[in-house]
């Protein structure tokens, strides 16, 4: 069985259905972010993370609204939250899904041209730039 079947049978993953507004959103915004490679990209499927899935994950992801409602109200009502990309190898997503963005899976590039620790995100109008 297929890693992304196997985590979709085991609640950790819910696959979106291309008829779901949420589906064409995402895809929309993902392929309009791949600028000149738009034509040669194929969606395969959309999956969103089970946070109910455990009790860490749906902590997690308490702790973070409690923490940008604080933020919000810190900064006069804004939180700034936006959407992003993060590109990864199967293995690497697998990890994130169960375990999250987690020490593990932050690191310094193994090249000699460094952009420094932590998790290398790609802006959500520029799903490409990696």
């Amino acid at each position: 069985m297929h890693p992304i079947e196997k985590m979709t049978c085991n609640g950790l993953m819910n696959k979106i259905e291309e008829e779901s507004g949420e589906y064409q959103f995402i895809k929309k915004g993902f392929l309009k972010g791949m600028g000149f490679m738009v034509d040669a990209t194929n969606i395969m499927a959309i999956h969103k993370n089970n946070v109910s899935s455990n009790l860490t994950k749906e902590a997690r992801f308490d702790s973070f609204h409690i923490f940008s409602k604080a933020v919000s109200i810190k900064c006069g009502g804004n939180a700034n939250v936006r959407g992003a990309w993060y590109g990864g190898s199967l293995d690497e997503l697998i990890d994130i899904v169960s375990f999250g963005f987690t020490g593990y899976n932050i690191h310094v590039d193994d090249d000699d041209e460094s952009h420094g620790v932590g998790i290398s995100l790609s802006s959500a109008n520029f799903s490409i730039d990696r």
